[in-house]
């Protein structure tokens, strides 16, 4: 009797111990997934930063700067990402109904900041630009409505 209730106390105390470690895991685990979703829409829209880049560098205006006229053409075969579209130079991501439903539908901004010297550097999110730089789309950050703590520590601002 005495070793019966001892294996009942082991056996709650165990039941307790999994749910405190469930309750702290999962969610850090879907946030980690859902970041996971917000890293396919950075790498899908690699070649078209790649490609306003040159075309900041050959001092294109930025309001001529959108898929079309820079021959972007956007990965297929995505799962999470339903559009990555140029806009002014700016890219703006997309995310699809098969994401996350804290991501379906939302969408974050990339946006190159360029100096009076012509020095570009790439802004994401809610991030200000830097002292000096100006970002060729000034709305961009009113355009992300990913919640800051899905998008990559660089884009949180």
């Amino acid at each position: 009797s005495g070793g019966a209730l001892a294996v009942v106390v082991v056996a709650f105390a165990g039941i307790v111990l999994v749910g405190i470690l469930s309750a702290i895991a999962l969610p850090a685990y879907q946030d980690y997934a859902i970041r996971a979703q917000v890293t396919e829409g950075l790498l899908a829209s690699t070649s078209a930063k790649d490609a306003i880049n040159q075309a900041l560098t050959a001092r294109r205006e930025p309001s001529t700067l959108d898929a079309g006229s820079l021959g972007i053409v956007i990965p297929e075969g995505l799962r999470y990402v339903e559009s990555i579209d140029v806009n002014g130079g700016a890219i703006i991501v997309t995310f699809a109904s098969s994401a996350s439903p804290k991501l379906a539908g939302r969408r974050f901004a990339q946006v190159p900041t360029v100096s009076a010297n012509g020095e570009i550097r790439w802004i994401c999110g809610r991030v200000l630009a830097q002292p000096g730089y100006t970002a060729v789309m000034p709305s961009y950050r009113s355009v992300t409505n990913v919640d800051a703590k899905y998008l990559p520590s660089a884009c949180r601002g």
